[in-house]
């Protein structure tokens, strides 16, 4: 698990870095926003070179809805929204938004 501080972002740089290199590809983030947590997240992802897709939650919901137990889990939400990514085909990445300087 890793967490919102600077060593967190540099164990999830660690944890996608590997997963390239076993894919030889750089891998696409999908993820569900959570009120405005995500927006650090997906700035960080971006400045790094990825690309960010991000899920309507009723479209999020909707895919949890499809499992025949009713689990609700961080790992098991994972799951269903990687399902959806490979379900869907014209999926639309988050536009990276200009940054603002402070005068």
């Amino acid at each position: 698990m890793w967490s919102r501080t600077p060593k967190g972002f540099e164990k999830l740089n660690q944890l996608l870095a590997e997963l390239e290199r076993m894919t030889n590809q750089k891998p696409v983030i999908i993820l569900e926003p959570t009120g405005h947590y995500h927006r650090v997240l997906v700035l960080h992802l971006q400045k790094t070179g990825y690309e960010v897709i991000l899920v309507n939650p009723l479209h999020a919901q909707r895919a949890r809805k499809t499992g025949l137990r009713k689990v609700k889990t961080d790992s098991s939400d994972a799951l269903h929204l990687g399902d959806l990514y490979y379900q869907e085909e014209n999926w639309t990445i988050h536009s990276r938004r200009k940054e603002s300087k402070l005068a």
